[in-house]
């Protein structure tokens, strides 16, 4: 990258250093859903101590990974006396660099940046692939959280959950969109794969997406951790539905006049307290409380070691319902 370095004077400089300072942190975060979960990393930044070519550590509370380094490589950058990386010589780039434990499924950048916003069209979330290639992909999504003051906040979205590569070490760069831009905080959630669990049974008839649908599980089969993430997949768009549980496999076609199989017999309990819309991604996810397990009568139960319990997705389709697959789950 060709930057152009300008030398300002220091009638204006020390106006735009006072704006740099003005803000810190965020004012509109938003929380994922999947932090604070076993196979999730959360990283904050509020105060930065390297402002050109040097690693800044996540420095906020809670920060749980190990390994997330964020790096300002244009030359000409200060810090301001709050801890805001400022650059008054030209847009700043920078560089976020990262190691899973696991296959990465899911991203969310944050970014709080005063004076001038980021420069929308640079993210770039990049890793190399088995072959050796560089693989760099832009933002599945962007979202303006606070724009007021001069302060811009924003969030941006990376799903890698349906990408066949196995990502563990990665890196997101961006720019400023001009010189004088502050970076006053950056949040990083990452989600990995906790590892597949359960046997899937019982096949899903096509739904109107003219493909089946179909239910997976993540996270810990050990009932000591409370740690089962429910996902159905391939559900039509903006759609409603739960899921549903049982201690017995069955089959039943087309129950109720549903356009699915029912999977699963005898008493059925119902997550629907938990029932979500599948939005333009088509799927839902649900973290499933192993010590409260909703059941037809009698009030929720506990899992216990040794049991086998069968879970199935059930959503709005056309006009009537579908079911996901089965899957079967024997926990420890």
């Amino acid at each position: 990258m060709k930057l152009t370095l300008r030398t300002h004077s220091a009638r204006v400089l020390p106006l735009v250093l006072c704006l740099g300072m003005a803000y810190a942190s965020f004012n509109n975060a938003y929380t994922p859903p999947f932090r604070g979960q076993v196979d999730s990393e959360y990283s904050g930044w509020e105060t930065f101590t390297i402002p050109f070519n040097g690693p800044n550590l996540p420095d906020v509370a809670g920060t749980s990974s190990d390994d997330a380094v964020l790096t300002q490589t244009t030359p000409g950058a200060i810090l301001t006396s709050t801890g805001n990386i400022y650059n008054p010589a030209g847009p700043s780039h920078f560089v976020l660099s990262d190691t899973l434990p696991e296959d990465m499924l899911e991203v969310v950048l944050q970014i709080s940046a005063f004076g001038v916003p980021a420069d929308y069209g640079s993210f770039v979330l990049s890793y190399t692939d088995g072959s050796g290639q560089l693989i760099s992909l832009p933002p599945d999504s962007i979202q303006n959280l606070w724009n007021a003051g001069g302060s811009f906040e924003d969030r941006f979205d990376w799903d890698l959950s349906g990408n066949s590569d196995s990502i563990t070490n990665y890196t997101i760069q961006f720019d400023a969109s001009a010189m004088h831009m502050s970076l006053d905080a950056v949040i990083l959630d990452v989600r990995f794969d906790g590892g597949a669990i359960g046997t899937n049974y019982c096949g899903a008839n096509v739904n109107s997406t003219g493909t089946a649908a179909f239910i997976s599980a993540t996270g810990s089969d050990a009932v000591i951790d409370n740690d089962l993430t429910l996902h159905m997949n391939d559900v039509p768009m903006n759609q409603f539905g739960y899921f549903i549980n049982g201690l017995a496999q069955g089959f039943i076609p087309n129950p109720g006049g549903s356009a699915g199989n029912l999977c699963i017999s005898g008493a059925i309990g119902r997550h629907s307290a938990q029932a979500a819309n599948s939005g333009t991604s088509g799927s839902i996810s649900v973290g499933i409380d192993l010590t409260a397990i909703p059941r037809p009568s009698g009030g929720p139960v506990a899992v216990q070691p040794g049991e086998t319990w069968y879970f199935q997705g059930w959503f709005r389709d056309s006009g009537t319902s579908n079911f996901t697959d089965g899957i079967a789950i024997t926990f420890q």
